[in-house]
């Protein structure tokens, strides 16, 4: 992978961009989100008046409103389905757009960064991965030790239990668990599981060590525990690549 050259006017933003940035490109993938969820809907109504043992739930229409989503079946029903959202596939250009664009201005941001390198230099992480962390912690020579990042994104491990949501105010406030946060991390992480080298390699080992040393478990609780694992040494990684840029 070629390190792409930095565009002047992106070096030295301010961290406050990348946040203001993130936040909205969450809005934009929720509102892309919620449009898409309304066409399956509509499309599964559709299916219903048609299906010849229709329930709540019906896994047959179901998959008859997926088939017309993804324009496969008949033909007369796929241009159905295509007029019947038309207005919804409408309002989706423009937020698509939005999106496209404030990742573009996202990914032009890393490429200016001190961690710009180690981007190129690992398969499955990319630019706007980058991006996300540092628009939700900000300069990361900010953190004393890998650990306070940890805490940041919500890998931190209190008491013994790993760190999350609490109704008790005061061990909330200790804990400063957030699940936006949070979500960030788990879908970099998700993807280093799938395209990654290095951190896939260790993702892979770390589960397999958990499989010996806590038998009984299901599938996907060694699934998390060993994507955490890798998620926590990206995050570490990250925070001492930062350290020798400085120095």
């Amino acid at each position: 992978m070629n390190h792409p050259t930095p565009d002047p006017q992106y070096l030295n933003v301010p961290f406050s961009r990348l946040y203001e940035l993130q936040r909205d490109r969450e809005d934009a993938v929720n509102e892309e989100r919620s449009l898409t969820l309304r066409m399956k809907a509509r499309l599964r109504r559709v299916a219903s008046t048609t299906c010849p043992d229709h329930k709540p739930k019906c896994e047959r229409c179901r998959k008859m409103a997926a088939q017309w989503f993804a324009g496969k079946g008949d033909e007369r029903e796929v241009g159905a389905a295509l007029e019947l959202n038309a207005p919804l596939f409408v309002a989706q250009v423009p937020v698509h757009r939005w999106r496209l664009a404030t990742e573009k201005e996202m990914v032009s941001i890393a490429c200016g960064s001190p961690l710009a390198p180690f981007v190129w230099q690992t398969r499955g992480f990319g630019y706007l991965g980058l991006a996300q962390i540092l628009a939700e912690a900000g300069d990361l020579s900010n953190y004393a030790n890998p650990g306070k990042l940890w805490k940041r994104f919500g890998l931190a491990v209190f008491d013994g239990k790993a760190q999350r949501r609490s109704s008790d105010r005061d061990l909330a406030i200790e804990m400063g668990f957030s699940p936006r946060r949070r979500a960030v991390m788990w879908n970099i992480g998700d993807s280093l599981v799938k395209q990654g080298v290095k951190y896939r390699q260790l993702y892979l080992e770390r589960k397999a060590y958990e499989q010996a040393t806590s038998p009984g478990l299901r599938p996907i609780q060694y699934h998390r525990r060993a994507q955490r694992f890798m998620e926590k040494r990206l995050l570490r990684d990250l925070w001492s690549f930062w350290g020798r840029m400085g120095e």
